[in-house]
Formats: C-alpha cells, structure tokens, sequence
C-alpha cells in the first residue's frame, strides 16, 4: 500500500486557510500517521513528504495563528511530532532540520551579575550589542540579570 495519496491530502489541507482550523489538526493526524508508517515509505513518497512539510515550515507563523484561537499547544506530543508544536517553531524555539530529520531546541541559559561600576556596565552594553543578550534589571541600577 502506498502513501503517495496520504500525503497529498495532506499537503492539500495546509494549504487552504479558509477551512476550518479544526481541519487543519485532521492534517497534523494524518502527518503523526505518515510519521508512525515512514519506514515503508518510497524514496519518491519521503521526498513528497519532505516537500510538504518544508510549505508547513515556511507557513509556521500563518498557521499557527489559524489554529492558537481552537488548539491549544501545551500538549505532551514528542518533540519529533514537530508539527503538534508549531508555536514553537513559529517562535523560532525549535529548528527543523527535515534533511535529518532532527529538531533542535533552543536554550537559554541565566545568570546574575553585578557590576561594580556604571563604567563597567557600559563597557558590558557596548561588547553586547550586535549578540542575542536580553538584559533586564533585578535589584538595583548596577545589578543586572541577562
């Protein structure tokens, strides 16, 4: 039995945004399934999916927004189910490598410093600049959480 057909609904149902967000979780079902059956797939059925799932990609942030009004996305599906967690990829927490088939999720890592100087802490600003740092103010002006 092949999955050609299986996979072209359900490329056809993440397409169409003027369907019921409802219909858009039936596409996430039938995915889990080719996810579940994807040892018999063909190469040519693995290529057409892969093909699908990079449009679910590039519209992360489209769907996601047609379906966070019915679906809630704090659910225990595992992270390889990618598609059950598509605010985080929406949200730039996850990174698909389809190709691996690897999802990586981002970390953030916290600390506190304090600085013992206005000066110092401008120094800190200026280095900071041009990387991913949020800094946020914990208890005092030099104190700083990033």
């Amino acid at each position: 039995m092949g999955f050609k057909q299986e996979i072209e609904f359900y490329g056809e149902d993440l397409q169409d945004f003027e369907m019921s967000p409802f219909e858009t979780i039936e596409a996430f079902h039938k995915r889990t399934v080719l996810h579940q059956h994807y040892h018999e797939l063909t190469p040519e059925e693995k290529t057409l999916l892969k093909e699908k799932d990079q449009f679910l990609l590039e519209m992360a942030e489209s769907i996601y927004e047609h379906l966070k009004q019915i679906y809630d996305f704090q659910i225990d599906k595992p992270f390889e189910e990618w598609w059950w967690h598509l605010d985080k990829v929406a949200n730039r927490q996850f990174t698909i490598d389809l190709e691996q088939g690897n999802v990586v999720q981002q970390s953030f890592l916290s600390t506190i410093v304090e600085f013992k100087s206005k000066e110092a802490y401008d120094l800190f600003l200026d280095w900071s600049r041009d990387k991913q740092i949020v800094i946020r103010e914990k208890k005092n002006e030099d104190q700083k959480i990033i």
